[in-house]
């Protein structure tokens, strides 16, 4: 599941900025009096360090019991290598193993093993050249040689991956991961983590004056961070957010992107943004083999994702985060513009959709969400399953209605429910206070009652439904909001640059005529796919494009088929 992020981690990364990651790595493995002499009067070692290997072996082959310690010596190189890469390293390779200068901690009597180090491959004949030179070697009785390429060191860094970060991390992060450790991570946290991957934006000062290099050590730094958290995430059991930092970096990946081609118009896909949705299936069917076994049963699901005293609070938030995530990997085993590049790793489309129906028909926390910021958790499970059975989203978006409209009735003391990007006692407070003079107070705007209002002209059937969800509404002085942004300026953020608020979105009575019910509802460029624009929307979470909803629903109906990179 990291192999694609960690890949791109190591595709992209300079020789120098694997200086750290590489003793780092070697730590993790064991290794010991490692030094790092890179520079004039390396003879040949840009590493040092002691370690166990077979006498005539790679490192960590055959019976460890026959291993014995030797003093390695490394040399480093980034990129692929070929036939006049291999001649140029070569005789580094023999003044590394043969030669006893180079640092005080090289021990001169241990058996000795020299490894080239390369973040790609040999390729041509370098890699036949490099056999033969290491049987050569052995025949004449010289210290042994390795190569440790790309595959090799994607393999050891998908175990520990955190040693990517050696050299670029800082307390943020660290912060971060121990909130992780202790249990104390929220999403906002780390979506406003995550802001510090995404490029400068276009056109202004701050792109102006930004190195290149910076530029593109985030774009490196979000692959290496992204696959550090989720590997912590899902090791506490938080697929949930494991899924979520995985969509965090299909927006770093998308925002670097576009500000790459410098064009308004839409793009192909980066290889980036393919690498972490398949991060998000990788996390996303792992919550489906957890979920599907209790999907119908309340108190198993309640016992299984909350077991707190906060339940009746915490179960509506498991329960719309479940119904997104799984939502989403929904949509995309029937997406045809092909978001994952694999369908191997995807899930059986009958599988996910009957987990996802099967939690909107039993689960009531599914339909009770606690704050505008869960608006969006109703886009993907609405969308997957209004095209099969209308019927199912039609009855999940009424009950949502009725639900909202009661928060916000004021006969029965509702004074509405928080505003996004509210923090958790906000909602809190908000969803169990009353009117009181000291308490919360009523709040008419409604960005849940825009959502709902949206999806409800999608569901396939007649113009009633739509008329009965605005009357509902209307009925309780509901003012349906809404953000909207030029997203190569904003980014996706919740503090993007150039969004707008709308306080009171117009609708029109009927959505029966050709017209669109509302301005928002116009069909307008999207810079990237259906289904991305329905993911990212799941990450900003105070807004949605109306047109990209449409077409993420009719990629849906067309059903599954073999997926690329394309947009």
């Amino acid at each position: 599941m990291l192999r694609d992020v960690v890949g791109a981690f190591l595709d992209t990364v300079t020789e120098r900025e694997f200086d750290a990651p590489l003793l780092a790595l070697l730590a993790a493995r064991g290794f010991t009096d490692v030094h790092f002499l890179h520079g004039a009067f390396e003879f040949g070692k840009d590493v040092i360090a002691k370690g166990p290997k077979p006498l005539h072996g790679d490192v960590g082959s055959g019976d460890p019991a026959s291993w014995t310690l030797h003093q390695f010596a490394l040399q480093s190189k980034a990129g692929d290598m070929g036939a006049p890469g291999w001649r140029e390293v070569r005789p580094q390779l023999d003044e590394a193993r043969l030669d006893g200068l180079g640092h005080p901690a090289f021990d001169v009597n241990l058996p000795r093993a020299g490894v080239l180090v390369v973040t790609g491959r040999l390729k041509g004949a370098a890699s036949t050249q490099a056999q033969s030179y290491r049987e050569q070697e052995l025949r004449w009785g010289r210290p042994d040689f390795e190569i440790w390429d790309r595959e090799r060191l994607l393999e050891w860094l998908i175990e520990a991956p955190e040693v990517g970060l050696a050299g670029i991390s800082d307390g943020p992060m660290l912060s971060l991961a121990g909130a992780i450790d202790d249990g104390t991570v929220t999403l906002s946290a780390l979506e406003r983590h995550s802001r510090s991957w995404l490029p400068p934006v276009q056109d202004t000062l701050t792109a102006a004056t930004t190195p290149r290099q910076e530029v593109t050590a985030r774009q490196r730094r979000a692959a290496v961070e992204a696959a550090v958290l989720v590997n912590g995430l899902r090791r506490y059991g938080r697929l949930d957010l494991a899924s979520m930092t995985a969509l965090m970096l299909l927006r770093a990946s998308w925002c670097h992107a576009l500000n790459a081609a410098a064009s308004t118009d839409p793009i192909p896909r980066p290889e980036q943004a393919a690498a972490a949705i398949r991060l998000f299936v990788g996390c996303a069917s792992e919550l489906l083999d957890q979920v599907e076994p209790v999907a119908a049963d309340p108190r198993a699901l309640l016992a299984r994702t909350v077991g707190s005293p906060l339940g009746h609070v915490l179960y509506p938030v498991a329960c719309a985060r479940l119904v997104e995530i799984l939502g989403l990997l929904g949509l995309l085993t029937g997406n045809t513009s092909g978001p994952c590049g694999r369908n191997d790793l995807l899930p059986p489309p009958d599988r996910v959709y009957d987990t996802v129906a099967t939690l909107l028909r039993y689960q009531p926390g599914c339909s009770h969400p606690i704050a505008d910021s869960f608006a969006v958790s109703l886009i993907a499970p609405t969308l997957l399953v209004a095209g099969r059975d209308a019927s199912v989203a039609r009855t999940f978006l009424e009950r949502t209605a009725v639900w909202i409209a009661d928060r916000y009735d004021g006969t029965r003391s509702g004074i509405g429910l928080a505003a996004t990007g509210a923090d958790p006692r906000a909602e809190i407070d908000q969803l169990l206070g009353g009117p009181y003079e000291h308490g919360p107070q009523r709040r008419p705007g409604s960005y849940l009652a825009t959502v709902v209002t949206d999806l409800a002209t999608l569901v396939p059937g007649d113009d009633s439904f739509y008329q009965d969800v605005i009357n509902e509404f209307l009925a309780v002085d509901i003012f349906a909001q809404l953000r909207i942004a030029d997203e190569h300026r904003a980014q996706w953020r919740p503090d993007g640059a150039g969004v707008r608020f709308i306080t009171q979105v117009p609708y029109r009575d009927s959505a029966g005529s050709m017209e669109p019910v509302s301005a928002h509802h116009d069909n307008v460029s999207q810079p990237v796919s259906p289904w991305d624009a329905v993911a990212l929307a799941s990450v900003v979470r105070d807004r949605h494009v109306v047109p990209a909803l449409r077409a993420a629903l009719t990629e849906s109906l067309a059903g599954p088929s073999d997926v690329s990179e394309s947009a």
